[in-house]
């Protein structure tokens, strides 16, 4: 009979985790990757040369500002992954974070002056560094195991597919438009990774 109840709760938990599957479409979680922006590599090269050409910033200042913004932005990663891991819908705490990350970008572009980037770029470099351990959790959380490995590196296939073309997308706003323009691919950006979280839901998910 206590073998019969462990089937019957095994045969639970593998519906329950199938079930998980069907939270978001395999494609919205791609696009949520691509769209993802890549703080230190992508965004945090063109803040050193806005700062430092546009703004005429001392290489000093700026050095500063990104090494501050970076050190806390590292001590905050402990208890950021505390509460993600914590967060009972994981789509929520990524949507969090990149209204966050937008909101200090658009702080960069309208007050470049020192305390306000200061505070925005650490802002940034926070949302930024807990994009990885919320997609894994979201990950866990929706896959059922047979299929986590492929969509890990599926995952990382699009996040560094998507770092190339946001890369490509800094320069060509940043040669065609005002210098400030390429922070506000941030909320772009980040509005169309929400919108593949919150919006992803279907009834049923084939593939990984």
């Amino acid at each position: 009979m206590a073998h019969r109840a462990e089937q019957d709760g095994g045969q639970d938990e593998g519906q329950d985790e199938a079930g998980t599957a069907k939270d978001l479409h395999p494609r919205k979680f791609d696009l949520l990757n691509l769209t993802l922006v890549d703080v230190n590599g992508g965004l945090r090269p063109y803040l050193n040369v806005f700062l430092l050409v546009h703004r005429e910033w001392s290489a000093t200042t700026v050095g500063l500002v990104t090494t501050l913004a970076g050190l806390v932005g590292v001590g905050l990663q402990a208890p950021l992954g505390a509460v993600i891991d914590r967060a009972r819908d994981k789509r929520w705490a990524i949507v969090a974070a990149l209204m966050a990350a937008s909101a200090g970008a658009v702080v960069i572009a309208l007050w470049p002056q020192f305390w306000p980037v200061l505070l925005a770029f650490t802002v940034l470099t926070a949302a930024g560094s807990s994009f990885t351990p919320t997609i894994a959790g979201l990950t866990l959380g929706i896959f059922p195991k047979a299929r986590l490995s492929r969509r890990m590196g599926r995952n990382s296939a699009w996040y560094r597919a998507g770092n190339v073309v946001i890369a490509v997308l800094i320069a060509l706003v940043g040669y065609g438009f005002p210098d400030r323009a390429v922070f506000f691919l941030v909320p772009a950006l980040s509005f169309a990774a929400a919108a593949a979280a919150i919006l992803g839901e279907q009834a049923d998910a084939p593939g990984a």
